[in-house]
Order: C-alpha cells, then sequence, then structure tokens
C-alpha cells in the first residue's frame, strides 16, 4: 500500500486516528516540497495560534452563561445576551474559536460525558463586562457553551480535506509521493491542486476578528482594573463605612505600589481583609485573579 493510499484508508476508516493520518500528511506534505500543506498539516496537529491562518470551519457558534450573585442571593447559568456586552467583545460571548489541535479535540470527543463543551471566559473580560450585564448583580464566573457536536463537524471537515486533495492527487500521479520529488512540472501541478482544495474548504482563509477561541488575550488596563474594584466597593450597601473606608485605603496603597516590590505586601493585606468579609469576598471575587496577576509584573 502506497504512502497515498494509507492516508486515504485513515481518512474513511473512523476507527483510525485522524491525529494519525495527520502525521502521514505531514510526510507526504515533506516530500511533495509544499510549504501550504506543510503548514496546514502542523496547524491541525499542534493548533491554531495565529489568527490570520484560522480556517473558517474552526469558527463555531456559541453562548455564554454565567452565575451572578445579586444582593440577596446567587442565580446559576444564567444566560448572557451579546447585546449585554460592549460590541468590541461581543464575539467572546457567542463565537469560539477552536484552536486546539486534532488530537485534543478527538480526546475531547471521545471522553467527554455531556453533549456541551464548556470555555471560560478571560478573567478579564469577567472584570470589564461582569457588573453590567445584569442590573444590581455581579458576575462571578462566565463560560462559553460550545456543542459537542460541532468538534465532530471540524474532524469531518479535515478529514474530507484530505481526502479530496489526495483523491485528486491519485487521479493524476498515484504513486506521487513514494520518493521525494525534484522540481518537475508535476511539482506546479500539486500546489495547484493543494490550492484549489484549501479555497473550495477555506482552509487557509483569514479572519479578520479581533477574537481568539480558548486562550483569550483581553488586555485590562491596570488603573481600569483598580478603578473597577473601588466602584464595586463603594456599591457594597451591607458594610460599615469605616470597613469600606480601610478596604478604599488599602485599595489605594496597591495602586500606588504597583509595579514595586512593596506590591505583593499590599496585596496580601487586601486579600486577608476582604477573605474575613463574606459579602465583600463575593463581590471582589471576579478581580481577584487580575489582581494575582500583577504579582508576576
Amino acid at each position: 500500500m502506497t504512502l497515498l493510499q494509507e492516508i486515504i484508508n485513515g481518512c474513511v476508516n473512523h476507527s483510525l486516528s485522524l491525529n494519525e493520518t495527520l502525521m502521514k500528511c505531514k510526510i507526504l506534505a515533506y516530500r511533495l516540497k509544499n510549504e501550504e500543506l506543510k503548514n496546514w498539516v502542523n496547524r491541525e496537529i499542534n493548533g491554531y495560534d495565529n489568527k490570520d491562518s484560522f480556517p473558517s470551519y474552526r469558527i463555531i457558534p456559541a453562548h455564554s452563561k454565567g452565575d451572578f450573585q445579586f444582593s440577596a442571593h446567587l442565580v446559576k447559568n444564567l444566560n448572557i445576551p451579546s447585546t449585554a456586552i460592549r460590541e468590541e467583545f461581543r464575539e467572546y460571548v457567542d463565537i469560539c474559536y477552536m484552536s486546539r489541535g486534532v488530537s485534543t479535540l478527538e480526546h475531547l470527543l471521545n471522553n467527554s460525558t455531556s453533549d456541551m463543551l464548556m470555555a471560560d471566559w478571560d478573567h478579564n473580560l469577567v472584570v470589564l463586562e461582569g457588573r453590567k450585564i445584569y442590573k444590581d448583580a455581579t458576575c462571578l464566573y462566565a463560560w462559553q457553551e460550545i456543542p459537542l457536536s460541532a468538534i465532530t463537524e471540524i474532524l469531518e471537515k479535515v478529514r474530507s480535506i484530505i481526502l479530496d486533495f489526495c483523491l485528486k492527487i491519485e487521479q493524476e500521479y498515484p504513486n506521487i509521493g513514494e520518493h521525494p520529488m525534484i522540481n518537475t512540472p508535476d511539482i506546479k501541478k500539486v500546489e495547484q491542486i493543494v490550492q484549489n482544495t484549501f479555497n473550495f474548504y477555506g482552509g487557509t482563509q483569514n479572519v479578520a476578528t479581533n477574537s481568539k477561541e480558548f486562550s483569550q488575550d483581553i488586555q485590562l488596563n491596570s488603573n481600569e482594573l483598580f478603578n473597577n474594584i473601588e466602584n464595586a466597593i463603594n456599591s457594597i450597601s451591607s458594610i460599615d463605612e469605616t470597613l469600606k473606608s480601610e478596604l478604599l485605603k488599602l485599595l489605594l496603597q496597591m495602586k500606588d505600589s504597583n509595579n514595586k516590590q512593596t506590591f505583593s505586601e499590599k496585596y496580601k493585606n487586601f486579600i486577608e481583609l476582604i477573605s474575613n468579609h463574606a459579602s465583600i469576598l463575593t463581590t471582589l471575587a471576579p478581580f481577584i485573579p487580575a489582581l494575582t496577576n500583577l504579582l508576576g509584573h
């Protein structure tokens, strides 16, 4: 059986790992000296880390939910409408950019105990938008829900791309890839087949977007973070003014010591104080991950 036939067999036989089939495609791409095929195969194996190379078939509709603390009660699994989020961040609510490699997707598909996958919101997004979604409520935790069937669709699309390409190649050159090719007219023909296949499936389509998938990267200015925390403290009606003043004092000390060696001490003092008061901790919990990130600056 030729390498090309092994790859075709791996596409049509769903009991075989698609990741292993991609590994064979990688061998074929190197033997063909085709950079476009090499790049696509490597991204499907290792995952996508550059939005400019994101294929359209990995952009999935999703919806978001969250846990919200109202003044007197906690409500879990509330839907988050994208219209409640600033327009610049709305794609984080209802679009998922599935960047993980094929082996990870296969693992998710084979081992999931639910028909939905969860992808946590970036904690900075929770800080920025969490108090604006529902009136008089603070979002403590938010996530995207992605149907498991979307993973199946991605994997099937990858199989189709490989199969389509290999069948077209086989028609023209049944034994291609058995030996490294030299610079002959065959290479240009192969390049055209690869390009036409990707153009048809959107395999290397550029995506004009400010969003990424699981590893979201929302930048939160430290001054904006401290201002949001100050507003949250002032909104707590269940604490006395003395405690509120102490919180604001410690917050100001943290802000003034940001990017300095003394920040860790001020951070510790602030966390210790809010940890002793459940109502305060509940309100300020969404800000803690962002504050913790400042320890490494």
